[in-house]
């Protein structure tokens, strides 16, 4: 078999983006225009053009001018023939493959190939002897040979549709390679990219005068504060859009600062402020204002100024998530801030709101409240972040940058269908999931890509080298695993060192199973992990991505 060139589109977050003609709907003897699939179906000297899978009057320089069952002869394509030529396998009849120009069956052991295709399943073609053989060594897709792949067991197989790929070549004739994953040829068409959309995130900081108390050795809770901010502004300034708003007070000085009472007709703008905007590249002015700024003798408005934020244009981004980051010491002792965050959550776009307690004198089923409020609720107790010293602080910091990284893109180029979209990381299918617990969904207004659950959580640890996206292509969305916690298909808990003999059915909870070594541990690559998984290498857990 002689594979045809088609040329290939694959990046890290450059995704290929392909459109498919529709599917068949084909009757023998068809007339010119009727949807054809091989020349078989097509009335009289009608062909079926591989451009428009419809019969025509094909005219040709080339065999692989004719597409499926035909040839070229002199100028016209002309149905094909048992023993015919060819110079693609799909010129061929039903059962014979293109071997060195002709047409001829599928070849047992030992029997001549140019590609698997070429040899009866599950045979493959050894591409040293150009013979079927039922089993070859090899470390790289190129060792296998036209239409066969190396496994991570290091053994060649036969390729399927969906199976990876470095380039057409390990792909079926009727396949082409998009990222590291062999899709369906119909699916040619324009490639595009798709970029990752920075979230809009609010510093919400308290700035009352219990900030000013010592938190164990590390100092006045203010300082710390300031600190933690500016690192996190310097690990993320670039990636996330940070604004900063302070409560109480109106101003830096923090003069006139208001001595509120539980009410409902406190004006929020008499209570908290925003001195930095939402934007790009914000950290050093956030750093500077913070810099020069003291607390404030006042009470703690987190409502009100909650209630501020919910008029707050910059948190009204449609293009892209916006969230609150609170960081508080104590009670908010003028309103209840619950209602204020239910309200940024249930608004469009929805504000979600990330709380962090500080201290030991927060009220802990006030912020849990506004944590399960606000969307952000950790599965364990607590369930907000709770940081009470610097160290803490700072992982509470870098565990809410995680959360609002990697997991939203921005499609460059036209895609109006969600049903038409196929994604895969590390040519694992990914599921669509509407509800946002794990999987993908897009939304054609905006052009935006989300990731949720298992999936987001495999781009925010950096262990997606390849994402692909195909549009159009004829495949059925896998099913969706359990949403939100890493874990691989062993039901066992994450036990080190237990036998095992399978990647995808062992003891081993989100340890990978080894093989041949047979025991339970941390995985070093995909290849340690179930198909439809990947490897959090920083963790050595499998995490379940497909279904």
């Amino acid at each position: 078999m002689i594979k045809k060139s088609v040329p290939v589109a694959a990046a890290l977050l450059g995704l290929a983006v392909l459109i498919r003609f529709s599917a068949c709907n084909c009757s023998p003897g068809a007339a010119a225009g009727s949807p054809c699939e091989t020349a078989a179906d097509c009335a009289g000297d009608l062909v079926c053009d591989p451009a428009t899978h419809t019969c025509a009057d094909l005219r040709c320089t080339g065999h692989a001018d004719c597409g499926r069952g035909a040839y070229c002869s002199g100028d016209h394509c002309v149905d094909n023939r048992v023993g015919g030529p060819c110079q693609v396998d799909l010129n061929c009849v039903a059962g014979e493959t293109c071997i060195n120009g002709t047409c001829g069956p599928i070849a047992g052991p030992g029997g001549s190939c140019d590609s698997a295709e070429d040899c009866t399943a599950p045979l493959i073609c050894n591409p040293q002897t150009d013979t079927c053989v039922d089993s070859l060594a090899c470390t790289t897709h190129a060792d296998c040979g036209p239409a066969a792949h190396c496994t991570a067991d290091g053994v060649c197989e036969r390729s399927v549709t969906e199976s990876p790929c470095d380039d057409d070549t390990q792909c079926l004739a009727s396949d082409q390679c998009i990222g590291v994953v062999c899709v369906p040829d119909e699916c040619e068409g324009q490639a595009f990219s798709a970029d990752r959309v920075p979230a809009n995130v609010m510093i919400v900081l308290d700035r009352s005068s219990s900030m000013t108390q010592n938190i164990g050795s590390d100092g006045s809770k203010w300082n710390v504060a300031k600190a933690a901010i500016a690192q996190m502004l310097a690990a993320h300034g670039s990636e996330i859009r940070f604004g900063l708003n302070l409560f109480p007070g109106t101003n830096q000085s923090c003069e006139g600062a208001p001595t509120c009472q539980p009410s409902p007709n406190n004006n929020p703008a008499d209570y908290g402020f925003v001195p930095v905007d939402i934007g790009d590249n914000t950290a050093s002015t956030i750093d500077n204002y913070l810099a020069n700024t003291g607390t404030c003798n006042a009470r703690t408005p987190a409502a009100e100024d909650l209630q501020l934020l919910r008029s707050y244009d910059g948190l009204k981004d449609t293009t892209r998530g916006n969230y609150i980051l609170l960081v508080t010491d104590g009670q908010a002792n003028c309103n209840d801030p619950v209602p204020q965050v239910e309200a940024l959550y249930a608004q469009v776009p929805s504000v979600h709101t990330f709380v962090v307690g500080f201290g030991s004198g927060v009220d802990r089923s006030q912020l849990t409240a506004m944590a399960i409020a606000g969307g952000t609720a950790r599965p364990q107790t607590p369930n907000y972040y709770q940081a009470d010293d610097a160290a803490s602080l700072n992982d509470a910091f870098a565990a809410i940058a995680g959360a609002v990284l990697g997991c939203e893109y921005s499609l460059v180029g036209v895609a109006t269908d969600p049903d038409q979209l196929t994604i895969y990381f590390n040519g694992v299918r990914v599921p669509r999931d509407p509800s946002g617990v794990t999987g993908w969904e897009y939304y054609p207004a905006t052009g935006r890509l989300t990731f949720s659950g298992n999936a987001c959580i495999a781009l925010q640890h950096g262990v997606v080298t390849d994402l692909t996206i195909v549009y159009g292509c004829p495949l059925e969305q896998p099913a969706k695993p359990d949403g939100g916690t890493p874990r691989d298909a062993g039901p066992g808990t994450d036990a080190s060192g237990s036998r095992c003999n399978d990647r995808c059915i062992h003891p081993c909870g989100n340890w990978a199973c080894l093989l041949p070594e047979g025991v339970c541990g941390p995985c070093e690559g995909d290849g340690d992990c179930c198909p439809n998984s990947v490897c959090l290498i920083d963790e050595g857990i499998c995490l379940v991505v497909g279904g």
